[in-house]
């Protein structure tokens, strides 16, 4: 991530220390979109969101973003009609929103709508063709039982996004669980830690499997 990225990083901080939940929730949702994979953005945005209901802090989003944050953070604590609801008043306020049809993708796929998920999703790539993106349709075909289709969508994920380590450590997770192909998935979490060399889930990952091959080796 950039500087920019940085400054909002610690702008935003003060806010929530400052008990500014409203103002700090709406800036993690920002970071949150320019950086899907930061856990730790994540989970302050549900905490946030959790002070923001705990104190019963009038919060009537007005804008796309303000939709999708609550439907997000409704989604996370489990509450999914309502995260749907709030999801598509933002793609009413704005059709052309790709993070929002990536959004309902993934509430649909909790649901256990893979079909639906996927065409949602879908919809998000004709946008705005993220690695991201063609990784949750792949994650998806993975919940229909489809492996040679998803295998195809983490191809198009990597080539799409190629300097995103996240992405080469799910393919290499993929590999090896679903396809049985600890080779190819070493050759990803390798990528990944070339990419991130602190990377430390891509690290375990890849031990998992030199280690046993070590074990599985015939002693000479």
């Amino acid at each position: 991530m950039n500087k920019d990225f940085d400054e909002m990083k610690e702008r935003v901080e003060m806010l929530f220390d400052q008990e500014m939940y409203v103002d700090a929730f709406k800036l993690f949702i920002k970071l949150h979109i320019l950086n899907p994979d930061d856990k730790q953005i994540v989970f302050k945005i549900m905490h946030s969101w959790q002070m923001i209901e705990n104190d019963k802090i009038n919060f009537a989003p007005k804008t796309a973003e303000e939709y999708l944050g609550r439907g997000l953070a409704l989604s996370w604590n489990g509450k999914l009609n309502e995260a749907m609801r709030d999801i598509n008043k933002a793609l009413t306020l704005n059709p052309n929103y790709d993070f929002a049809y990536k959004s309902k993708g993934m509430c649909l796929f909790y649901f256990k709508k893979f079909q639906e998920a996927i065409y949602e999703i879908n919809h998000a790539i004709r946008i705005n063709p993220l690695g991201d993106y063609y990784e949750k349709v792949a994650i998806c075909y993975e919940g229909l039982n489809k492996n040679e289709e998803a295998l195809e969508f983490y191809n198009k994920a990597i080539t799409a996004s190629p300097d995103n380590n996240v992405l080469w450590n799910s393919f290499g997770v993929f590999l090896s669980d679903k396809m049985e192909d600890e080779t190819g998935a070493l050759e990803k979490f390798e990528k990944a830690l070339e990419l991130m060399p602190s990377f430390s889930d891509a690290e375990v990952n890849r031990d998992s499997i030199l280690t046993d091959r070590k074990e599985n080796d015939p002693k000479p």
